[in-house]
């Protein structure tokens, strides 16, 4: 059998003091990630339907499953390949670099 070991009463309220203290600051960087995907996915979703057109389907269809900036940034490759194709690479790069620095957050 184990040996039990005593709780130390005092470490414990400090470690549960400790997570209260750092909650508000992750739902706060939740908040701001839930923020920053849905911006970016409007942004997406605005630049298929006014510059690829029926042609984006498939983009829209995967960007209808993201579900994170996480999901939005294995997606914007495709996304900046089919939006070089239809208006070029100078107009396309200032939509996709927006939306990278929305992305990652700088």
């Amino acid at each position: 059998m184990t040996e039990a070991v005593p709780i130390d009463p005092v470490a414990s309220d400090e470690n549960a003091e400790s997570d209260v203290r750092e909650s508000p600051m992750r739902d706060a960087e939740r908040d701001d990630e839930i923020a920053r995907y849905r911006h970016a996915r409007q942004m997406i979703f605005d630049a298929i339907d006014l510059h690829v057109g029926p042609h984006g389907h498939d983009l829209l269809a995967r960007l209808e499953r993201t579900a994170s900036v996480i999901d939005l940034h294995a997606l914007l490759p495709d996304f900046a390949k089919a939006l070089v194709r239809r208006v070029g690479l100078e107009p396309a790069t200032p939509i996709v670099s927006s939306i990278e620095r929305l992305i990652s957050g700088s």
